[in-house]
């Protein structure tokens, strides 16, 4: 058992610095990644060129908007860095906003995050949008709006801060700060330490408004170019800034659902569990 842990730490200790190494080199792995798409366009014959002049201008544009991400993941991982021993310094450097958009051209010492990690800080930005953004709204009540309803019919006439509601997969969060804020006690649950970091971030700290380009990378489904660099303003409500009353308990737990939850202690614990995008 002793072995088995120290296998468990080490591989939690794995994902933990990956998931900083990803989120403070997004910016160099994606301008390595728009290079590429420059020099296949400048490879393309001057004919084709004509047909889409202003794609020298979208490049620049998207490598604008890759730095406001930047400068928006670096506030989030913030105090997460703590974590990480000098050693790991040197696999965590990124793009300075001063070389933003020349270091991409340059020989780097920086292990590039892996495709998969890129791919999960991307899902992440995206995610920001459906659950903290005002132009989310209309997916959130498609889709937390029935559970919400269901719950506040099912339990009407109970104190709702009695009624523990469980949140598996809760991904950033937001349907956990929803049955919060109708009264009933909730803990949220979340494996990915991206979605953990992104709900502790919005919850606790975040204080103002960020404007981030999530779909810079979206590349199909844009009726213009101009719908690849559509801007999205997060947070629309600020949880940091809402007091949970003393009657009502709140938490969040990290760790796979399976494995958490199949405990003796949890038994009969909860009186509803609220999940979304996660088991079906």
């Amino acid at each position: 058992p002793t072995a088995n842990k120290s296998i468990e730490d080490d591989e939690e200790t794995k994902h933990f610095r990956a998931v900083v190494h990803g989120l403070q080199n997004y910016q160099m792995h994606s301008l390595m990644v728009l290079d590429r798409l420059r020099s296949q366009w400048d490879a393309v014959s001057e004919a084709y060129r004509q047909m889409l002049p202003d794609m020298k201008e979208h490049y620049r544009n998207t490598e604008l908007h890759i730095q406001k991400n930047q400068e928006f993941l670096k506030v989030l991982v913030g105090p997460h860095q703590l974590f990480i021993n000098d050693d790991d310094q040197r696999f965590t450097s990124g793009c300075s906003n001063a070389h933003a958009a020349s270091c991409s051209h340059q020989p780097s010492p920086v292990k590039l995050p892996s495709e998969t990690d890129m791919d999960k800080v991307r899902t992440t930005l995206r995610q920001f949008v459906r659950d903290w953004s005002s132009e989310g709204e209309s997916e959130r009540a498609q889709c937390y709006g029935p559970m919400l309803e269901a719950m506040d019919s099912y339990f009407a006439a109970a104190d709702k801060s009695k009624i523990h509601v469980l949140v598996p997969g809760c991904g950033l969060a937001r349907l956990v700060f929803e049955v919060l804020t109708r009264g009933y006690s909730c803990q949220g649950n979340e494996f990915s330490f991206y979605m953990l970091w992104g709900s502790e971030f919005i919850l606790n700290r975040c204080k103002e408004p960020y404007t981030i380009y999530p779909y810079i990378h979206q590349t199909t489904n844009n009726l213009t170019r101009a719908d690849a660099c559509r801007p999205a303003t997060i947070p629309d409500i600020f949880p940091a800034k809402f007091k949970v009353p003393d009657s009502q308990e709140f938490s969040m737990v990290a760790g796979d659902f399976l494995e958490v939850y199949c405990s003796e202690a949890n038994r009969g614990k909860w009186d509803c569990v609220a999940t979304c995008f996660f088991i079906d």
